[in-house]
């Protein structure tokens, strides 16, 4: 199973990257959203974690361009406050988010 995390903290991707660890996946990340979409449609990811907000591109506007491409792919999203105003754009637009969590995220659920 591959997984692409995108997170432009590195923090952020170094907790993420532990709680993928104990699945024994393969993991590879982005550090932009313009990386991850690179990295996405070069190989298509079996979840791909983006954060909500990231220079340049913003995980939404991933989600935007890869509609459609995404298949099977597991969506996490993972952003500082899940606001009403976020789920009401990803409803309208149909995006595809399996999993939407706030930060900071607690690796001992998983």
């Amino acid at each position: 199973m591959r997984v692409l995390i995108a997170d432009d903290n590195v923090s952020q991707r170094v907790l993420l990257e532990k709680m993928f660890a104990r699945s024994g996946v393969t993991m590879e990340f982005a550090g932009t959203g313009t990386e991850a979409l690179r990295m996405y449609q070069a190989k298509r990811h079996d979840i791909l974690v983006l954060d909500h907000l990231m220079p340049g591109l913003e995980g939404i506007d991933v989600l935007r361009k890869l509609q459609g491409d995404l298949g099977n792919t597991h969506v996490m999203m993972v952003t500082g406050a899940v606001t009403p105003q976020l789920v009401k754009t990803i409803r309208s637009e149909n995006l595809k988010v399996d999993d939407l969590m706030s930060k900071p995220i607690d690796i001992e659920r998983f």
